[in-house]
Order: structure tokens, then sequence, then C-alpha cells
């Protein structure tokens, strides 16, 4: 009896070493996380979402394919590395990362759509931009400062204890600690013509 519950146990680890194998025969590039693509492009700061299989949903910040098209529904391989020092202006719980690799298992319900970036704003009055307007509210944000490096518009939105820094397109740059003498600060003190754009009174 013995001998035939070894005999089994190593039929059994043969087997999944195979699949192992084979699996990293067709993924040799380890993009082997399966996702499905969800379309939140209506909700601001937002476009399309990566949902995985136990729930987490993904937002890509950077995307190595720049030409792949996304479709909601949507089932696809990715590999991607998780961004600790990014922050998003999507009302979500999507965790920002990079995806450096990303490949279609089967195709979405709607023409697939590259991941598109917004237009570039260069604003006095953020509160008139939905997402800023969000961003200020959920953040309990204080003033919003903007500056310029090499011509293009960057915000500072302060809060009590962070500082967070989003480019004119909507995307995070980095935050940093109101008193901290962080990378993220030095790189933008150099920002020109920073002016303040809407305080709290």
């Amino acid at each position: 009896m013995k001998l035939k519950i070894i005999f089994l146990f190593s039929i059994a680890n043969l087997f999944a070493c195979g699949q192992n194998k084979s699996l990293q025969a067709t993924n040799p590039d380890g993009c082997d996380t399966q996702a499905k693509v969800l379309d939140y492009t209506g909700l601001d700061g937002c476009r399309f979402l990566l949902e995985l299989k136990d729930g987490t949903r993904l937002i890509p910040v950077e995307l190595a394919d720049k030409n792949f098209l996304f479709s909601e529904g949507q089932i696809v391989q990715i590999k991607y590395s998780l961004l600790k020092d990014v922050v998003t202006a999507c009302l979500t719980a999507a965790l920002p990362v990079s995806v450096t690799c990303i490949k279609e298992v089967k195709p979405g319900t709607k023409q697939g759509q590259v991941f598109l970036k917004r237009d570039c704003l260069d604003t006095e009055t953020p509160l008139s931009i939905s997402w800023m307007n969000k961003l200020v509210i959920r953040n309990k944000v204080t003033e919003v400062k903007k500056g310029y490096l090499n011509a293009d518009p960057f915000y500072l939105f302060f809060g009590n204890v962070y500082v967070q820094i989003y480019n004119c397109t909507g995307e995070a740059v980095c935050e940093y600690e109101l008193k901290s003498t962080s990378s993220c600060k030095s790189k933008y003190d150099v920002l020109t013509d920073l002016k303040s754009v809407w305080s709290l009174k």
C-alpha cells in the first residue's frame, strides 16, 4: 500500500513539473499573470484597469507596449511591478504598476483602444477641472500651486502632511512630506513661474 502511495505521489510530482516547464516554455519572458481588462474611461483619472484573479485591480502607469489595444472584458497575460512612490488621480483602489509585458489571450467585447493620455491642461481654476476638484476633496487639499518645467505645467496639491505633484495630463508624478528633503521635492523645486492658483480660505 505504501509503495502504491509513493508511486502515485511521484507521478503527481512529475505531472506538476511538466506543467511548470510547459508554462515556462510558453512564457519565457515571465508574461504569465492573467488579468481581465476593465474599461473605466468614464471615471476621472482612470482609463483601463487590470483585474487579477484574486480581485486585485491594477492601473498601468507605465506601459512598455504603447500600441497594445485594450478592450472591455479582454483577457490578457501580463508581467508587472508595483510602483511604490506613485499615486494616481484614478478614484479607485487600483494599484499603480509598470507593465513590462502584455499579451492578449481572449479578445474583449469592444473595439480595441490604445492607452491614451488626456490632453494637457493649463488652468488657473483647478476646481473647474473634474479630476482636480475630486483630488482636492478626497485628499483634503489646502492649496494648489502651478509651475512650469520645459514649458509644461505641473500642479502641486498641498495637504496637511503631503504634497502631491501631477503633470498637466492628470498623471501623478510623485509625492513628498511637507518637511522632507526628498528627491521628488528637489526635482520640482526648479519649477518656474510657480504661483498659487487656489487655496482654502
